[in-house]
């Protein structure tokens, strides 16, 4: 059963700006509720909605200051599941926080218990907020593997143009010195996020890991940008025993092939993988659709 959080705000009637307007806060707990049933079946999740209706709804500023810091006190409420405190962290950096924050967070990030820290190391990832650039790099060398992700995750959310260059080189630095694939996947997941042309030869490279989940992960990463050589490395993967991994490089060929890939995909027609079959067939019909030469770019 998901959690769910108590809000301080409850259907309270607030003065507008104007004499004859009244405004009703919504009924924080009732969405939160619903939407946390709709996450267990597969819809939106609760955190997202609830924020996204934050954004929307004309609080006061006194208001609005309540309700944040009772947002804060659940990010760091031990009694709060860390998936849970996770999810809202990466909801508040994208849609909430900003340089007055980090006040609270980096003691937090710095300092705090190791739940503690992993959250904030999230939260504190939000677009340009150099001030948390210092203490997510030392967070990545820490000893424990759980914190590396979470700092990983806090730098890609650095990104903003400025410090894109930066944040990739920290990255990059610590994939190599990184000595668990679950690290080393995550580091994988984030440099992504990046999407630049220049990544590709990190992600072939890391497509030949022994490592299940670093191999899957660097093959996400040529759906950003896929040369020849990646397109090579595709088509040699539709031999995998894995059919996660040929799945993967079809879906590659498909945004990056051209018609004269379709003789290489079709034998993959008859897999014994239905969810590879099937998207076999899609990647033809789409290649089919293409010219001879649509290998590069895509966003």
């Amino acid at each position: 059963m998901a959690q769910i959080i108590k809000f301080p705000i409850k259907n309270r009637r607030l003065n507008s700006t104007t004499n004859t307007e009244v405004l009703t806060v919504p009924d924080y707990e009732a969405i939160w509720e619903r939407a946390c049933a709709e996450g267990e079946n597969g819809q939106e999740d609760g955190v997202l909605a609830l924020l996204n209706l934050m954004e929307e709804e004309p609080l006061s500023p006194e208001n609005r200051e309540v309700f944040s810091q009772f947002l804060f006190q659940q990010l760091f409420d031990a009694q709060v599941p860390l998936e849970k405190r996770e999810s809202l962290a990466a909801a508040m950096a994208a849609l909430f926080m900003g340089p007055e924050h980090n006040k609270i967070l980096v003691p937090r990030l710095v300092l705090g218990t190791k739940e503690e820290r992993m959250v904030a190391a999230i939260a504190i990832g939000f677009s340009g907020n150099h001030a948390a650039l210092k203490p997510l790099k030392t967070a990545i060398c820490d000893a424990d593997s759980d914190i590396q992700k979470a700092a990983a995750f806090g730098l890609s959310g650095l990104k903003n143009g400025e410090l894109d260059g930066e944040l990739i080189e920290i990255l990059l630095d610590h994939l190599e010195l990184a000595s668990s694939a679950d690290v080393r996947a995550a580091i994988l997941v984030n440099l992504k996020l990046f999407a630049r042309p220049s990544l590709e030869p990190v992600f072939l490279s890391h497509s030949y890991s022994a490592e299940p989940e670093t191999q899957i992960t660097a093959l996400g990463g040529l759906l950003f940008f896929c040369s020849a050589d990646g397109l090579e490395r595709a088509v040699e993967l539709l031999q995998s025993q894995r059919p996660a991994v040929r799945a993967t490089a079809l879906s590659i060929l498909e945004r990056h092939g051209s018609r004269k890939d379709l003789e290489r995909v079709f034998p993959i027609l008859g897999d014994e993988d239905l969810r590879v079959r099937n998207l076999a067939r899609e990647t033809m019909q789409r290649l089919r659709e293409k010219g001879p030469n649509s290998v590069g770019w895509v966003s």
